[in-house]
């Protein structure tokens, strides 16, 4: 199983922009802001004064920049190159899409936009009709 890590820093403007992007894929952050939950993959995010963090390495290796996205796969750490979209972080962890669908987008009352017109529909056509016309 693959551990991830997020090493960033309050000030970087990019850092801010990530763990941003991270709520908004429905990441659930405890409330020190130290591990993030995103679809049972859980993220250890790494301030830039943590103790882990020694001459700008962490476990050996070298950070460069803020924000840096580190995945261990058995032994070594691979460090995420390439844009930080919402597609390829959920790659980079290993998240799988969800089906078309399965999974209907629902408002903030549980209905999904074809029921939302049908209901529509039976209003205007229904007992109410003499309102519409």
């Amino acid at each position: 199983m693959s551990q991830f890590y997020i090493i960033h820093s309050e000030r970087c403007g990019h850092c801010i922009d990530l763990m941003e992007q991270l709520k908004k894929m429905n990441g659930k952050m405890n409330k020190h802001n130290t591990q993030c939950m995103i679809d049972g993959v859980n993220i250890d995010l790494i301030e830039q004064q943590d103790n882990r963090l020694k001459d700008n390495t962490f476990e050996g290796h070298m950070i460069e920049g803020y924000p840096t996205i580190l995945k261990r796969d058995g032994g070594s750490l691979i460090e995420h190159q390439g844009e930080r979209s919402d597609e390829k972080l959920k790659e980079f962890f290993g998240i799988q899409k969800r089906g078309g669908s399965k999974y209907k987008k629902r408002n903030r009352r549980g209905i999904t936009k074809k029921q939302k017109q049908k209901r529509r529909k039976t209003r205007k056509n229904g007992l109410f009709s003499w309102l519409f016309n």
